[in-house]
């Protein structure tokens, strides 16, 4: 990739970043509310998912079989996509009672591990869309 020299502001800062298992894509999340997926072939933009949310993007995470998207926001939600479609599939509204400051799917993609500033880690499950489990991590395990 061609190296740029940006002007950038807090507002459009990238704050999340991963790549599919394939290799196919890079997945970046942004201060502007926003998820761009590029082609690591092409090297061009091919989705622009603009004002998902309604705070910045603070971590994304795509399933191993890169069927799903999830980001996690300042707004302390969590969105799931679906890849191929390119379509919002869930949104678990105040997922957390603060900014979510990470997101990661099971091995089988079933579920959504969260982990927020509200010193919470969450289970959501994929398939239900709904909390499965809610743990403070340093107050006992689950």
């Amino acid at each position: 990739m061609e190296k740029s020299n940006f002007n950038s502001t807090k507002k459009d800062c990238v704050t999340a970043l991963t790549v599919t298992a394939n290799g196919e894509f890079l997945i970046s999340g942004s201060a502007d509310k926003s998820i761009k997926i590029i082609d690591l072939d092409t090297k061009r933009e091919v989705h622009h998912f603009k004002d998902i949310h309604t705070d910045g993007v603070s971590c994304v995470a795509v399933s191993q079989n890169s069927k799903y998207l999830a980001s996690g926001s300042e707004d302390h939600s969590i969105k799931l996509f679906d890849l191929q479609t390119k379509r919002e599939i869930h949104h678990f509204k105040n997922a957390h009672k603060a900014k979510i400051s990470s997101v990661q799917f099971s091995s089988d993609g079933k579920q959504i591990f969260s982990a927020a500033w509200d010193k919470h880690v969450k289970v959501f499950d994929v398939e239900g869309k709904n909390e499965v489990a809610s743990k403070h991590p340093h107050k006992g395990i689950y």
